[in-house]
């Protein structure tokens, strides 16, 4: 985790208890700078926002020192992507990138290329003609020929029992064949229904690729150090886009990600903000913010299934030029270089204490708060406030809202349970290690004034696994599991973010037996925080 938290105080607890102590819902007049600035100064960063702001889609524009393409220094004017086959960074240096990939074509995808890196295009068009086989209707049906290759697609077309057609490319997965219909519609039809009558469905070209644009596919070389070099990537839209980095394919949405790449050694993707998927060798993982995905190179090549790692060292994100991003969809970050850092329940060191950031850890700074002594206090991952000095900041930072009083009011009225937690740790109940349940959801109960319908959750297995600490790990449909703490005899509790970084989440559950448990789940959603989504859990043990 990126931090731990050790009350089970609620969000909105906490925000109530800002009143008490005396806090004044005023912005900071002189926020504190990015520590990102220790490698990027960040009045550099602002002459590279303002002479890369023309930059138009699939082009890349030199920002800041020394970057070249293609071996040619890049000035001010900028580059079509189409046709350079590599762009190289300097120590110091970064250069901004519009990619169109296959993001909406007002959000292209931004990157940045910085310091001591390169990336070079991988992505080769399809050559035409595209080379076809003859493949023939032997199932004994008329089949039914679709837009797309799934099943859920329009029906097109039919194609006759015994009839003959070419086959020009086939989809991603191998499940179906693209037919050349001209001068009708082309269509798709499931592989296994039909036999090649000549050659082999190996030569045909995947016609499904979401890899269309120059540089969508390409090769990543960084060196290591405090202020290495490395790739930024950024999309603000909700559609999922994809690029293939040193042969892993990248899926996200909503995020901003930090790329590094040494040869022979790995390719590793920081999740600075929302989720994504990496996927190398037949295997794909997710990972959320604060969290990261690593994939074994050999040479520059993915050479090995991807590897998931609950988190990584804030230290990792000083030297990356964040704040050079559009602010508007980044996040200020708070860790620490050495010793841990305390959360409290409120703002003030005499609040009660509700968890600490690790050395190795980060967490997302989520609200800001000036107690009556001038102290400024964080709000880090809505689980517990830290004071300003005791942490270090990346990301943007000066644009994090202050807690005002009428948020407060409306958090006040959001009616989420908040058990008491247990100093006692009693699994008496639960099986040593791990244990596999099947969950059954229930339907959604609706409480406040919702502008949201309710959500259909579906039946699925959970794992419960006893950690060192004394708190357990409960992990369903989520990317990551929650780490819950003890609130009694074999019961259980979490309040925090969603998986997915979208929602406030209070989630508790008790052992009835050794076989069976009976839970609440609670959501409020950052898109309709006056409405409540409950869920009553029951479960069966599977294992």
């Amino acid at each position: 985790m990126r931090l731990r938290v050790t009350a089970a105080a609620s969000v909105i607890t906490l925000l109530i208890a800002l009143v008490a102590v005396g806090v004044a819902v005023v912005a900071q007049e002189n926020p504190p700078p990015d520590q990102s600035t220790l490698c990027f100064a960040s009045e550099a960063l602002s002459t590279a926002q303002t002479s890369c702001g023309s930059v138009g889609v699939n082009q890349v524009c030199l920002g800041l020192g020394s970057v070249s393409a293609d071996g040619r220094d890049l000035s001010e004017t900028a580059l079509d992507l189409d046709g350079l086959t590599s762009v190289t960074s300097t120590t110091g240096s970064l250069a901004l990138i519009k990619l169109q990939a296959d993001s909406p074509e007002d959000q292209p995808l931004r990157m940045v290329l910085f310091g001591d890196a390169t990336i070079a295009n991988a992505f080769e068009p399809l050559e035409e003609p595209y080379p076809t086989i003859s493949v023939k209707n032997n199932s004994g049906n008329v089949l039914n020929l679709r837009s797309e290759p799934n099943t859920d697609a329009d029906v097109i077309g039919t194609m006759s029992w015994s009839e003959e057609l070419p086959a020009d490319g086939r989809s991603a997965d191998g499940e179906w064949l693209h037919l050349d219909r001209s001068p009708r519609a082309d269509g798709w039809v499931f592989a296994s229904l039909v036999t090649p009558a000549e050659g082999s469905d190996s030569t045909l070209y995947t016609l499904d690729n979401a890899l269309t644009q120059p540089m969508q596919s390409l090769t990543l070389s960084s060196a290591p150090g405090d202020c290495s070099g490395g790739l930024l990537v950024q999309s603000a839209s909700t559609d999922t886009a994809h690029l293939q980095v040193n042969g892993a394919l990248l899926s996200f949405s909503s995020a901003t990600l930090l790329l590094r790449a040494q040869a022979d050694q790995a390719l590793t993707v920081q999740v600075v903000n929302g989720s994504a998927d990496l996927r190398s060798n037949g295997e794909t993982v997710s990972a959320a913010t604060g969290s990261e995905i690593d994939v074994a190179l050999d040479q520059l090549d993915a050479a090995a299934a991807p590897e998931f790692k609950d988190q990584y060292a804030f230290a990792s994100l000083v030297g990356a030029p964040l704040g050079v991003l559009p602010q508007g969809s980044l996040v200020c970050v708070a860790g620490v270089d050495s010793s841990a850092a305390i959360l409290y329940s409120a703002p003030g060191s005499d609040a009660q204490t509700a968890g600490e950031i690790d050395a190795s850890g980060n967490g997302t700074i989520t609200g800001q708060a000036i107690t009556d002594d001038g102290t400024v206090w964080w709000l880090v991952d809505d689980a517990g406030w830290i004071s300003q000095d005791s942490v270090a900041t990346a990301g943007v930072c000066g644009a994090v809202e202050v807690v005002a009083a009428d948020v407060l009011q409306q958090q006040a009225n959001v009616n989420i349970s908040r058990p008491p937690q247990s100093t006692a740790n009693d699994y008496s109940l639960l099986t040593a290690n791990q244990s596999i349940w099947q969950a059954h959801t229930g339907a959604d109960n609706l409480s406040g004034t919702c502008i949201s319908p309710p959500i259909a959750q579906c039946d699925h297995l959970a794992a419960i696994t006893i950690q060192p600490d004394g708190s357990i790990a409960w992990r369903g449909q989520e990317p990551l599991p929650y780490t819950m703490q003890s609130t009694g005899s074999n019961s259980f509790y979490y309040n925090g973010r969603s998986g997915l970084n979208n929602a406030k989440l209070a989630f508790s559950f008790t052992l009835t037996s050794e076989s069976s448990w009976v839970g609440t789940m609670e959501y409020v959603f950052d898109s309709d925080p006056a409405c409540t989504h409950t869920f009553y859990y029951t479960a069966d043990k599977i294992q």
